[in-house]
């Protein structure tokens, strides 16, 4: 199994597995004891942060262990298997692994034994795609794997756009509407709505509860609390260094300045494209690929070294199929640069030299692989088709206003 494939599984529900360790009981109910349990998470930074005697890098990687916290605190004290929630996972405030901005991602435990009822309204984004994590046997240790899925347009809707959807062992007696199999190792369920037009299309919108319980959720023990906030400091240290032992990997195979494909293979129909740039100030790499002719979604973005994507809500920073200006010979090219080349399709940086770069092919007849050409600014429209259009400073601002508002439209909280 990829690292990713370990890792989606395992930073969304890092509780089934880690509250039942015996670091979680140790004096769990004392607050110091959880404060020292999250120091090592800061020394972890020494050895995997990227260039970290750069203070602005250490900065960043402090920034990343406040989002663990945070989303880590959301996942394990918000959400259990008897009381689940659609819990944020992913996001412009949890950004890390390196987010989508056209995805939203949520996520909830489960009870592989459970009985649960989802029910809401179908949006009108690009798709809305399922995915259960469940327990593997990795050598002696428990740990969770990403499963099977389902699409949210294989369900059937009411004219008005609800739905109801029964997740159980069994289909329910005499009950015929839809309906998905539980396996017995499931520990959880992730969500992700992908959209196109982030002002005009419409994200679903979906509850969850579990059946085979009492509605009413009883007064934790202490015990129980604090065993969930001793996991939480596990789960900051753990998750946090997965995403930079990727970003080590990516730096091994040589990939400055290229892009290649990915084998994640965590989401059915789905190509990952990744690689490293790596530019100064006066200069651009140019991206340049085919399109398939038949596509339900792609994009492409940046990052910088902590894997994180570059504030994409205040920084045109990713692209979508929608968003993007194809040339007349059908190709996408992009530009990414520090500062703004005045072309249609820049990828900014946000002020990083160095940093990541992610594609993504999903349901396409082809996964064509984009060329990369490092240039210099004052050249670059020499590199690009002559129809190529200026974008004006004005324009650009405009631009990222309507960009901002779209970003804020999303349901992400």
């Amino acid at each position: 199994m990829t690292r990713f494939a370990k890792t989606i599984a395992g930073s969304l529900l890092a509780s089934a597995l880690i509250a039942s360790s015996p670091a979680c009981a140790a004096d769990a109910t004392d607050w110091n004891a959880f404060v020292d349990a999250l120091k090592p998470a800061a020394d972890a930074i020494d050895k995997e942060v990227y260039q970290p005697d750069d203070p602005q890098n250490r900065e960043d990687a402090h920034t990343i262990l406040l989002g663990e916290l945070a989303r880590g605190y959301l996942q394990h004290s918000q959400a259990d298997a008897d009381y689940p929630e659609l819990i944020p996972t992913y996001n412009s405030g949890f950004n890390i692994a390196a987010p989508n901005p056209d995805y939203v991602y949520f996520g909830t435990p489960l009870a592989g034994d459970g009985v649960y009822r989802l029910r809401g309204r179908v949006g009108t984004n690009r798709f809305t795609f399922f995915q259960f994590t469940g327990r593997t046997e990795e050598g002696a240790k428990m740990a969770s794997a990403v499963m099977g899925g389902f699409a949210l347009s294989d369900l059937q809707a009411a004219p008005d756009s609800t739905f109801e959807l029964i997740l159980s062992a069994e289909r329910p007696q005499g009950y015929a509407g839809n309906w998905r199999k539980l396996e017995p190792r499931t520990i959880g369920m992730f969500m992700r709505a992908a959209s196109y037009d982030w002002l005009n299309e419409r994200d679903p919108v979906v509850g969850i509860e579990r059946l085979d319980r009492p509605a009413r959720r009883a007064r934790p023990t202490a015990e129980a609390a604090a065993k969930k906030r001793m996991a939480l400091a596990e789960f900051v240290k753990t998750d946090s260094v997965i995403w930079w032992k990727h970003m080590a990997d990516l730096q091994k195979r040589g990939l400055w300045n290229k892009i290649g494909i990915e084998p994640w293979g965590t989401f059915p129909g789905q190509v990952y494209l990744e690689g490293l740039y790596r530019l100064k100030d006066d200069e651009a790499l140019i991206l340049e690929t085919e399109v398939p002719k038949n596509c339900r979604y792609w994009s492409f973005l940046v990052g910088d070294m902590q894997f994180r994507t570059i504030n994409w809500v205040d920084n045109q920073s990713s692209l979508n199929g929608f968003q993007a200006k194809l040339d007349g010979d059908g190709k996408f090219r992009a530009v990414i640069a520090k500062r703004d080349p005045g072309v249609p399709n820049w990828l900014d940086t946000g002020d990083y030299s160095e940093g990541v770069i992610q594609g993504r092919w999903n349901v396409c007849d082809s996964e064509p692989v984009p060329t990369a050409k490092l240039v210099k600014l004052k050249d670059l429209r020499k590199h690009l088709p002559k129809d190529t259009t200026t974008v004006t400073a004005e324009q650009r601002d405009q631009q990222l206003r309507e960009r901002r508002l779209g970003a804020q439209m999303r349901r992400k909280w």
